[in-house]
């Protein structure tokens, strides 16, 4: 019971997952977790909190760490993110708006299809 009491989700944070095309990446030293995608708007239904940019929507990687995750994983997220947008390819994607950096949400997982 303390394990899940500890390690368990804030209440009111969701996990969705959505398909969408990436209009863009960012890699900074610090901004956005050190890199972050740029997606198109989230769906009213996705019942997201995440921060949002007019129609478009960052959601960071973390490539910086700052949420305790491997800088390997962030940069393999990272290179099919490039992927997707020099491809034109549309990816589905885990967004997580129980983990932010600077209130954008975490993108935990990105899957591209051919």
């Amino acid at each position: 019971v303390l394990f899940t009491l500890l390690f368990a989700p804030p209440s009111d944070s969701a996990t969705k997952t959505i398909r969408t095309p990436i209009y863009g990446i960012l890699t900074s030293g610090n901004s956005l977790g050190g890199c972050a995608i740029q997606i198109g708007p989230l769906p009213n239904s996705a019942g997201l909190d995440c921060k949002t940019n007019g129609d478009r929507t960052w959601l960071t990687l973390d490539c910086a760490g700052y949420l305790g995750k491997s800088g390997r994983v962030a940069a393999n997220k990272l290179a099919t993110a490039r992927t997707a947008l020099l491809t034109d390819s549309r990816l589905t994607l885990v967004i997580d708006d129980g983990q932010k950096v600077s209130n954008y949400c975490y993108a935990s997982t990105l899957i591209l299809f051919r």
